[in-house]
């Protein structure tokens, strides 16, 4: 196959990645309790779990969104009984996140799922070679190289 061929095909299957993705990420699933969550609302509180007393500053500097929708999603989250606000010792401007015992729940619940996730992902790619999956992480970092690039355009 020519190497422009083979560039249309690499593309489609990067365009195809990003379809699926997009669409796990706006599927809303139940983590361990009555709640349902969007990935997006999972992974901030896996954040706020690791980083207890972390700020909304800080989460969207982490994920390159911005305070006011990181500020949307902590109510969301707060509204639910899976954060909570605690305030600042050191600075009256801003509020520390704290996860609640529900929060916990959903946490464990969705650190699990992960790591079966990654079970199952690993058994999938298991017949590719280590120089197969390395040769994939340098072009997918490059991908988002480019994708940064393009951005800042």
């Amino acid at each position: 196959m020519e190497r422009n061929a083979l560039m249309e095909r690499l593309f489609d299957v990067f365009l195809a990645s990003i379809r699926y993705s997009k669409r796990y990420d706006s599927s809303p699933r139940s983590y361990g309790t009555e709640d349902v969550l969007y990935a997006e609302e999972c992974h901030t509180l896996e954040l706020i779990g690791k980083y207890e007393g972390i700020t909304i500053t800080e989460i969207a500097r982490r994920v390159g969104k911005t305070k006011s929708a990181i500020s949307q999603m902590v109510d969301r989250l707060i509204k639910k009984g899976l954060l909570e606000k605690q305030p600042n010792p050191e600075s009256e401007r801003t509020v520390l996140l704290k996860i609640t015992p529900k929060g916990e729940i959903v946490f464990r619940y969705h650190a699990q799922y992960d790591r079966d996730q990654f079970d199952k992902l690993c058994e999938h790619l298991e017949g590719f070679s280590n120089r197969e999956l390395a040769t994939y992480m340098e072009i997918q970092r490059e991908i988002i190289k480019w994708i940064k690039d393009s951005n800042n355009r």
